[in-house]
């Protein structure tokens, strides 16, 4: 529900910043939007240079571009001088909005804070920033709506006939039988930057790594959370470039969770660490760990072992961990990138159980990008990426160690997993999944156009948990989609551009049932206008 009088504070708050005089600077780009998937094509071919090694989110969404090199949009963009800056800015941030129609099921990936069910979904976003001298506040607010319509769901394991189908998760498969209408702060901040150092406090969305579908620690698949950061943002050194946050964050659950578990105090903490080495242009490494625990108040002393404890004791862990290395690998000579991203949900309690059982409770995710023609006027490339978040055959095989019905993004203590809000926090794919991307993009003058197909199995961990309770033919009940997609974005003039998808989908034993095979179409419109 929308919170009345939070919203008219802040909307007072807004409405004194637009009636001062606007400076304008470069604007920052919300995660996903059309401008920032470009930003990251002009440095595919080295036009433009992210000032981020890992972590992704507006605060750090900025490009130093080449203004001598001319590219497809050169003429259709908004580019500001970052050397007119002064001490004192007022600048809007980019107003976005989108509606979409899913025919038959709930479908949607990395929309943020939204939930994308059946029928018609909207989604609004913008807002302003005021900056003196390395302070600056962010509103950026979010509005979402959901018609919510009924459809066909697996039997809950949870009270709510709402809830996941699988257990030691909040992820509902549809909030409640009534449409939805919420507000929340979105973007919102406040944050003090001094040189790389930056410390802040608010609710912006963090993407972690360099994937482009499916980031395994945080996206902005379920949107962002309140959390205190501190760190260092991409550091030039001799040694080459270095990047370093730290995080602690509270964590919201949906209403469609057992009560034994309901309204417990969730938090969050992790910190990531990033390199690109001075003497491997264009490489990049990164690590990121992160923990959720129940505590009724705010205990740093429960989130400092993060630091150090990497074990634990199989069946009393009172912590949901998660960490994973990313890679990166930029040649801008030739267009070309290969990234990737390998996690573990599970940590082993010595050197030689680690040794032995490598791959126990993993998730992977690696991804090329190509851009194999390039003008002045056009750019085509290409994306192909794979995930997998599947339980590794351990979980099978050493039943007696209680692993047999884990999932990635599950906990058996910390019962609302990894999510927030009954959206997962994660890769958008969910638990126990796999899924292909391949993407084809020509860009020119007038905008974009994107051919692609996706694959995805959902939740085999349903199907395959402990060998004896494997449903009987249940290769024939896996759950899979089959999606091809166009979408479009079009620059009307240098502060409109609107953006249109079409996707159809077939899936293939739809809930689980042998020959229950559906398709869904999904019409997505959008429209990005710049205030600047």
């Amino acid at each position: 529900m929308i919170r009345k009088r939070a919203f008219q504070h802040w909307f007072f708050i807004a409405f004194s910043i637009t009636t001062t005089t606007i400076l304008k600077l470069p604007a920052q780009e919300f995660l996903g939007s059309s401008h920032y998937n470009y930003y990251r094509t002009l440095e595919l071919i080295g036009i433009a240079e992210r000032n981020v090694l890992n972590y992704h989110s507006l605060i750090t969404n900025t490009w130093d571009i080449n203004s001598k090199t001319q590219h497809p949009w050169g003429e259709k963009i908004i580019e500001f001088d970052f050397s007119t800056k002064t001490n004192t800015l007022i600048t809007w941030l980019p107003f976005e909005q989108y509606i979409s129609y899913n025919t038959k099921y709930a479908r949607g990936f990395n929309d943020g804070t939204s939930w994308q069910g059946k029928g018609i979904n909207t989604y609004l976003q913008g807002g302003g920033q005021i900056s003196y001298k390395g302070l600056s506040a962010t509103f950026a607010p979010t509005f979402w709506y959901s018609q919510n319509l009924s459809f066909p769901l697996v039997p809950s394991v949870h009270e709510s006939p709402y809830g996941a189908f699988i257990p030691n998760i909040d992820l509902p498969q549809r909030f409640g039988n009534d449409p939805i209408l919420q507000f929340n702060w979105g973007e919102s901040e406040i944050r003090y930057t001094y040189s790389s150092f930056t410390i802040g406090f608010g609710n912006q969305s963090v993407w972690l790594g360099p994937s482009f579908l499916n980031a395994l620690i945080l996206s902005n698949n379920a949107g962002g959370f309140p959390k205190l950061d501190i760190g260092i943002k991409k550091l030039h050194t001799s040694l080459g470039d270095l990047e370093g946050f730290f995080f602690l964050g509270n964590l919201e659950e949906s209403e469609y969770v057992d009560s034994l578990i309901k309204h417990r105090n969730r938090w969050i903490v992790g910190y990531t660490l990033s390199y690109a080495p001075v003497f491997i242009p264009g490489f990049t490494i990164g690590f990121h760990r992160i923990a959720l625990y129940y505590d009724a108040s705010l205990n740093l002393g429960n989130a400092l072992p993060i630091f150090s404890e990497m074990s634990t004791r199989l069946g009393s862990d009172e912590v949901d961990q998660r960490a994973s290395l990313t890679f990166e690998w930029l040649l801008p000579s030739v267009g070309f990138k290969v990234y990737g991203e390998w996690a573990r949900n599970d940590f082993n309690n010595s050197l030689y159980s680690f040794t032995r059982e490598l791959e126990h409770s993993q998730a992977y995710t690696i991804g090329i990008a190509h851009a194999f023609h390039r003008t002045e006027s056009s750019i085509i490339s290409y994306q192909i990426e794979i995930t997998e978040t599947m339980h590794t055959v351990d979980y099978q095989t050493e039943v007696i160690l209680g692993r047999g019905t884990a999932g990635f993004y599950t906990h058996h203590i910390v019962q609302h997993g990894h999510t927030l809000r009954g959206q997962l926090l994660g890769a958008a794919i969910g638990p126990g999944a796999d899924s292909q991307y391949l993407g084809l993009n020509y860009y020119g003058t007038f905008g974009k156009l994107t051919g692609y197909i996706l694959r995805r199995s959902i939740n085999k961990d349903f199907l395959y948990g402990q060998p004896d309770s494997i449903r009987y033919h249940s290769i024939k009940k896996k759950q899979v989609e089959a999606s091809i997609g166009l979408a479009m974005d079009y620059i009307l003039n240098p502060r409109i551009t609107f953006n249109f998808e079409l996707i159809s989908s077939y899936m293939i034993s739809w809930n689980y049932t042998q020959n229950n095979d559906i398709w869904n179409f999904q019409l997505i419109t959008g429209l990005r206008v710049s205030l600047n």
